[in-house]
């Protein structure tokens, strides 16, 4: 009798549970699917937030990565100094003639050239100048194709970036920082993708709203309109030396935030320089101190040329 009145009471109990329990997840799946999907979405915003401050962090390389400074004279007799190459992309290739990766190498630095052409500037050193002097460096690029800059690292340059290895591959943003570093054998195409950041991101500040980027054609009109214009050549003095614009003032890049004093800020001025992404850095800095009718010639004196427009 006691067990038949206990059977019910569990039963019951059980069943009252499980309503109980189903009723409650009714009431509150809902809600909680709702707050689920909020918590997705916080974490999507949060994840993308994350991404655009890595980004941030690797187009704005902290001081201690500055490219150091070198001058170093390759085996043309001309010397090559890394700041004469600010607003380029420059790459680096640390190396010896005995050393078969190096050999390797040579031809992914030939698919740049082909990609990128006057947009990086390329340069070999030899880290053994015991073993490669100048002649036997001619010998050895003798049987490549391989028209850069070579030189023997007699400045001990090797040192002053901490090669360990060769070959060892740098590539030096337009603001003369190590962009990357890559050390033994590496195809042009992993190369390709951080020169293709570098245009990238530097390419979105190509043409500011307060000064603008203009055509060759354009450049040409502009001259011609208006005679008082200061032409203004931001390459080095070696490359005004060799051919220019007429009537063109040489201001390197390197040079302008000391000198602009020589201008005057009421002029209209018309930068230039190989394939204009020097002269829209200039035309920044003369913008960013006061200058009010800066044009930036796209394309550079290489666009210029291009369009059959006279050079001196």
């Amino acid at each position: 009798m006691k067990s038949e009145i206990v059977t019910p009471v569990i039963v019951s109990i059980i069943i009252g549970g499980l309503i109980g329990y189903f009723g409650a997840y009714t009431i509150y799946t809902p809600q909680i699917e709702e707050l689920g999907s909020q918590i997705q979405g916080i974490q999507s915003e949060f994840d993308s937030n994350i991404i655009q401050i890595q980004e941030l962090q690797r187009f704005v390389p902290p001081s201690e990565n500055k490219a150091p400074e070198f001058t170093i004279t390759g085996i043309d007799g001309e010397s090559f100094t890394l700041s004469d190459h600010l607003g380029e992309i420059v790459v680096i290739d640390f190396m010896a003639t005995w050393c078969g990766i190096c050999e390797r190498q040579i031809p992914e630095y030939n698919v740049l050239r082909d990609n990128f052409g006057d947009q990086v500037v390329l340069i070999s050193i030899s880290v053994d100048p015991s073993s490669d002097s100048d002649e036997g460096l001619r010998n050895y690029i003798d049987q490549f194709d391989a028209p850069w800059t070579w030189a023997s690292d007699t400045a001990n340059i090797a040192d002053q970036y901490n090669v360990q290895r060769i070959p060892t591959t740098f590539i030096i943003d337009t603001n003369g920082y190590v962009w990357a570093q890559y050390v033994g054998f590496t195809d042009s195409e992993t190369l390709g993708v951080e020169i293709e950041q570098l245009l990238s991101y530097w390419g979105s500040y190509d043409t500011p709203a307060y000064f603008v980027t203009i055509s060759a054609l354009d450049a040409k009109e502009l001259i011609d309109s208006n005679p008082d214009i200061v032409i203004l050549d931001v390459r080095t003095p070696s490359e005004y030396g060799e051919e220019r614009l007429e009537g063109a003032l040489n201001l390197p890049l390197q040079e302008l935030q000391e000198r602009i004093g020589e201008l005057d800020k009421n002029s209209i001025i018309l930068a230039y320089c190989k394939t204009g992404i020097r002269s829209a850095q200039a035309s920044q800095i003369l913008v960013d101190n006061g200058f009010i009718n800066i044009y930036n010639m796209d394309g550079g004196i290489t666009e210029w040329k291009n369009e059959h427009l006279p050079i001196v």
